[in-house]
């Protein structure tokens, strides 16, 4: 769909098919990891279920999966083959770790009692966000509050802590180490075209 993000679709005699990501077709963060990196991408951030890519055209080609994760192409993982079947199955989906160049992002508090508190909330593609709480923590929390003028952060609060927000959730897997000066100078993916977080897991600091 977008390069980093789509419907995985293989190729076998051929035929482009699909791979079933139904009750137990093992289509997890293993097989998901195997995939991005044989497309060039460090490791996938998310393994979609439920046709979030929409249904593919032609055979389901896998009917089960089951990649340890350390693979080099995802034809070595255990596989249960399955050519006979046509649009029985919903297709899996995958989010790889984008290559994302450092940009300056501003930054503000939202919903706290203080102006040195609040839900964190990003400005990028002239929209405010906000950041998923997957992998935030102290180190993330410090770089913000810094970046807003304190000297560093008392806590990191996660699950919608300050309240819910609304509109985008632009970033998640936010992985400081701590000395940066802006929050967009830390590793960090972008969730531009699929929402894989809830406003009920936005980030938050205490300054």
């Amino acid at each position: 769909s977008g390069g980093y993000y789509g419907r995985v679709e293989v190729l076998y005699n051929n035929t482009w098919g699909t791979i079933c990501d139904e009750g137990h077709s093992g289509w997890n963060i293993n097989s998901a990891n195997v995939a991005c990196r044989q497309l060039g991408y460090s490791y996938a951030t998310d393994a979609l279920l439920s046709g979030a890519y929409g249904q593919g055209k032609g055979p389901v080609l896998f009917e089960k999966i089951m990649c340890y994760g350390d693979e080099r192409n995802i034809g070595f993982c255990p596989i249960l083959w399955e050519r006979q079947r046509e649009w029985s199955c919903r297709s899996a989906g995958v989010i790889c770790k984008r290559r994302i160049k450092p940009v300056r992002l501003r930054v503000r508090l939202a919903g706290g009692k203080s102006r040195r508190e609040g839900r964190v909330e990003v400005y990028y593609s002239r929209r405010w966000g906000t950041i998923c709480d997957y992998q935030w923590g102290i180190l993330d929390a410090n770089v913000v509050c810094r970046q807003l003028g304190y000297p560093g952060a008392l806590a990191a609060k996660r699950e919608a802590f300050f309240g819910q927000g609304k509109g985008n959730i632009w970033l998640t897997d936010v992985q400081c180490k701590g000395r940066e000066s802006n929050i967009g100078l830390c590793r960090r993916s972008f969730l531009e075209h699929q929402q894989t977080c809830q406003h009920s897991e936005d980030a938050g600091v205490i300054c």
